[in-house]
C-alpha cells in the first residue's frame, strides 16, 4: 500500500458514512445501547458547559463523496462502526 493510500485510511477509520450528529446525545445513546450500557444514563448539556482553546462549529461532519469515488470505499454508518468496536473488542480482550 502507497503512503497517500495509507494515510488516506489511517483518516478514513475515523468517518462515518451518515451524518453522526443529529447530536452528540443520540451518538452516547447508540454508542449506549451497542455497548450494553444503560441509556437513561445518557443526558444531554448545553454546549457552553465545553471550555475549548477555540472555536469550534457546530457542524463537523465531513461530505464522503469524493473518498468514495477516488478509494473505491463506503465508510461504516454509526452504528455499524461501533458494533464492529464492539466485537473487536471482545475478540481482543479474549486473546489477552
Amino acid at each position: 500500500m502507497g503512503r497517500a493510500c495509507k494515510d488516506a485510511w489511517d483518516l478514513l477509520v475515523l468517518i462515518s458514512s451518515n451524518a453522526v450528529f443529529d447530536g452528540l446525545v443520540t451518538f452516547a445513546t447508540q454508542t449506549a445501547r451497542v455497548f450494553g450500557f444503560d441509556e437513561c444514563l445518557v443526558r444531554p448539556v448545553p454546549s457552553r458547559s465545553f471550555t475549548s482553546l477555540a472555536p469550534r462549529p457546530r457542524d463537523t461532519s465531513f461530505v464522503t463523496t469524493k473518498m468514495q469515488r477516488q478509494l473505491g470505499i463506503r465508510p461504516l454508518g454509526v452504528t455499524e462502526g461501533l458494533s464492529l468496536m464492539y466485537r473487536t473488542r471482545l475478540v481482543v480482550a479474549g486473546s489477552a
